[in-house]
């Protein structure tokens, strides 16, 4: 296990072989008077910022895969409960909770095809079904609900038909649409195109609007970029604006906390993994710093559940998963029988963390499973004891 807290040096991040555009070869790879977790966050922000302002046939038997015993301290914040299949493997897919289901979103398939599938994973039977399609097929691509919506933008693309209005990205290309998935009726109908086309980063809602966060984009010479902008489309009005930008270029992952504001932690920056942490807050537009995660992370999804953040997976070191805890800003590494993944969709629903798809290593095949962790007995206690912060 390692530790750390803002004091202490961060552990250098390990070299690998690439499986995706953002790593170049050779390169080392979430205005009333505030209380609770925004007077907390805004406090920590006051005090560090520097800124004013192939198809495989659905699983008959949805019994849990039987799981391996782990040795775990008893500080460990998580644990895992089971393993399910999906009805294909799915390399850097999108996952939304909605309601009592997880609807998948396409992604890359062991066959090395980029599909438009969507199938919608049931927590209650352990099933899923087959939904509804896209138009077009994406990796690295975001997903957000809004009310009985799905909003599904950007991500890579390989139509080569499209090559005169898209940035080539490694064999693919950077893609501008975005499309709506009505839950109601399974009809799926374009949205409002994005600014610039934009893969590998990150996409959370927040009161009526979508953040488009980081990732990789053009630059005004039409190259291939890590950017900082945030793109924030009204959902109302279908606009498009501006908001601040991140004061770290990188394709990060981001969750929203409670007190409804956004923390972009770890991701990658074009040349190495970094373990920045960052906090938004919507309302006021201004970005802050919180201390370091242990070590830097790339390639990971997160999740915010009882107060801390949870990042699963990691481009040098797949098999880890990083509890960074947001009352004493410190961090953790563990392993938790996680299998090992990284470009994984992660969602909470209820108090269960649903870790989806992704792969081991550049060479390696997708995987098709669902891992799923629950609060360990010990947090659940101090989650109940605990007093307001």
């Amino acid at each position: 296990m390692l530790t750390c807290d803002a004091k202490s040096p961060n552990l250098p991040c390990g070299r690998s072989q690439l499986d995706h555009a953002s790593h170049p070869a050779g390169s080392v790879p979430a205005l009333e008077r505030p209380s609770g977790w925004r007077a907390l966050i805004l406090a920590v922000v006051a005090l560090t910022s520097p800124f004013q302002a192939g198809v495989a046939h659905a699983q008959e038997d949805s019994t849990p895969i039987t799981l391996p015993r782990v040795a775990v301290s008893a500080d460990v914040p998580l644990t895992k409960v089971a393993e399910y299949r999906m009805r294909m493997a799915r390399y850097s897919p999108a996952a939304v909770a909605v309601g009592d289901f997880i609807y998948i979103i396409s992604g890359q398939t062991d066959t090395n095809d980029i599909i438009t599938s969507i199938e919608r994973f049931d927590p209650r039977t352990n099933a899923s079904e087959s939904f509804a399609d896209l138009k077009q097929g994406r990796i690295w691509h975001g997903a957000v609900a809004v009310g009985e919506s799905i909003y599904v933008f950007g991500g890579s693309v390989s139509d080569r038909s499209i090559v005169v209005r898209h940035e080539v990205v490694n064999g693919v290309f950077a893609d501008d649409s975005v499309e709506i998935i009505n839950l109601a009726t399974r009809a799926v109908t374009p949205g409002p195109r994005m600014p610039v086309p934009r893969t590998q980063f990150a996409c959370v809602p927040f009161q009526g609007r979508i953040y488009l966060m980081g990732g990789k984009t053009q630059d005004r010479y039409s190259r291939s970029a890590i950017t900082n902008s945030v793109a924030v489309l009204e959902v109302a009005t279908g606009r498009w604006t501006e908001a601040a930008r991140m004061p770290t270029p990188r394709q990060p992952a981001v969750a929203v906390v409670d007190g409804g504001f956004l923390i972009a932690a770890g991701g990658y920056n074009g040349t190495r993994a970094v373990d920045v942490v960052e906090v938004y807050d919507p309302r006021r537009d201004p970005w802050g710093s919180l201390p370091p995660l242990v070590t830097p992370r790339s390639a990971h999804s997160i999740v915010f559940a009882g107060e801390s953040l949870f990042l699963f997976g990691d481009y040098g070191s797949p098999q880890e998963l990083l509890a960074y805890n947001l009352r004493s800003k410190r961090s953790e590494v563990f392993e938790l029988g996680y299998t090992p993944a990284r470009h994984t969709a992660a969602v909470r629903l209820g108090d269960r963390i649903y870790v989806i798809g992704g792969k081991q290593s550049r060479n390696a095949q997708p995987t098709d499973l669902i891992q799923v962790f629950a609060p360990a007995p010990s947090a659940r206690r101090s989650e109940a004891t605990k007093s307001p912060p």
